[in-house]
């Protein structure tokens, strides 16, 4: 792979202390240091009213001054153990980018339009002082700097044809300076200080791996995308299982499940569900940055038998939300014929009713196992003042039955081999 000599060295000095040697060409992640506005190695110092639209943090340093007057709309981390992972993500994310191979040899960006591609310099990068770099196009711009990046007082970045902050990264084995009042976008990471003079904005991070970033007046917002080829995450499978029954209160317990892919950013997955698309329920969990598939279940419990419930998944990064689209579950009656309060219990007045408006078209009385799910040992006990015995046939489907034995005396029977799951249904004959 073609790189320039000095990327090289300042590749062998980072890789040794981040403690692993240079990536090749992949997608690249800011990780943790995405979130940052601002991220120093020995400091931040501030000056007048700058305002950072994301977190603030230093490392291996602790020192942060001029916050307020400055404004974080995030959190500040002097040290500790965030920073510390946002610093080592920075590193990574540096040798990364400073390992793709150039397209193009450039000093000077004064005036030019570029369309996505990795450029390179074996010393200095510039913007001269009220010049205009554009970018045009969708896709990825990267920046290798072998010493320092300038732009220079009332330089600007224009962004055409679906460019976009996010982007835009620039790596420099030195410095970086924003002269005043400069209009700058993508994300810098610089080996040493990194320096806003009055009044320059951007819009990315600053990212500084040993040195000081010195602002004043200045306003800084991450962009939307801390990943090369980050996209919107995708849902590639949802399914529901009902599980198991609690006997009690007789409410059914469901497992939803969902393959989920972040696409290169954190990713936050919410379960949704209740008796309409208002969702009244939810259950959410956590994706960290990646591009591979997780495969996610939750459990939820307290749902009603003999219910149709409505569902989905909604998956959300930086770039925006996907959906699952709206999903049913049907959860079926716990209770068939015979215990028409819910209780457990089929009583003698339930049993009355049963024979009355069920026996004259069929001569099967269907339960399920409530009363036992979950355990080895199911029992029911029906009390009629027919006399006789019934006989005893258990079903997994509704639909293929199996001689359990006989139900005596009084119709009593019990099924030493009922699993949790899956649920077993009984049924009764007589004679």
């Amino acid at each position: 792979m073609k790189i320039f000599n000095s990327f090289k060295l300042s590749l062998i000095m980072v890789a040794a202390l981040a403690g692993f040697l240079p990536q090749s060409k992949a997608d690249v992640s800011l990780g943790s240091a995405g979130n940052f506005a601002v991220l120093g190695g020995s400091g931040v110092a501030n000056t007048g009213n700058t305002v950072l639209n994301g977190d603030l943090g230093v490392y291996p340093s602790s020192t942060i001054s001029g916050f307020g007057p400055g404004i974080v709309n995030g959190t500040t981390y002097a040290g500790g153990p965030v920073a510390a992972q946002a610093h080592s993500d920075m590193i990574s994310a540096y040798i990364t980018l400073m390992t793709e191979t150039p397209n193009q040899t450039l000093n000077d960006l004064s005036g030019l339009t570029l369309t996505p591609g990795v450029y390179g310099s074996t010393s200095t990068m510039q913007l001269a002082v009220g010049t205009t770099l554009t970018l045009s196009g969708t896709g990825d711009f990267i920046f290798q700097i072998g010493s320092s990046l300038t732009a220079n007082t009332d330089s600007s970045i224009v962004l055409t044809n679906g460019a976009q902050a996010s982007n835009v990264f620039w790596v420099a084995f030195a410095s970086a300076t924003l002269g005043s009042d400069t209009s700058f976008n993508g994300s810098i990471i610089a080996g040493g200080d990194i320096t806003f003079h009055t009044g320059a904005s951007m819009s990315g991070s600053a990212l500084s791996l040993n040195g000081t970033v010195n602002l004043d007046d200045n306003n800084i917002s991450i962009t939307n995308r801390a990943v090369v080829g980050a996209q919107l995450p995708s849902i590639v499978s949802a399914a529901a299982a009902v599980l198991a029954t609690n006997a009690t209160t007789g409410t059914r317990s469901v497992a939803l499940s969902a393959g989920v892919n972040p696409n290169g950013l954190a990713t936050v997955v919410v379960f949704q569900y209740g008796l309409d698309t208002n969702y009244a329920g939810n259950v959410t969990t956590d994706l960290s940055a990646g591009v591979a598939v997780s495969n996610l279940t939750v459990y939820v419990a307290g749902l009603m038998q003999g219910t149709i419930y409505h569902w989905r998944v909604i998956a959300t990064n930086l770039l925006g939300a996907t959906s699952s689209g709206d999903r049913t579950l049907s959860l079926p009656a716990l209770y068939l014929s015979g215990d028409l309060n819910g209780d457990g219990v089929v009583d003698q007045s339930e049993m009355n009713a049963v024979l009355a408006n069920y026996w004259p078209t069929s001569p099967w009385l269907q339960m399920t196992n409530a009363a036992g799910l979950g355990g080895t040992n199911v029992s029911f006990a029906l009390t009629n003042s027919i006399a006789g015995a019934f006989s005893v046939e258990y079903s997994t489907n509704l639909t293929n039955w199996q001689l359990l034995g006989p139900a005596t005396p009084r119709y009593e029977f019990t099924d030493t081999n009922a699993p949790a799951a899956p649920l077993r249904y009984y049924r009764l004959r007589w004679p």
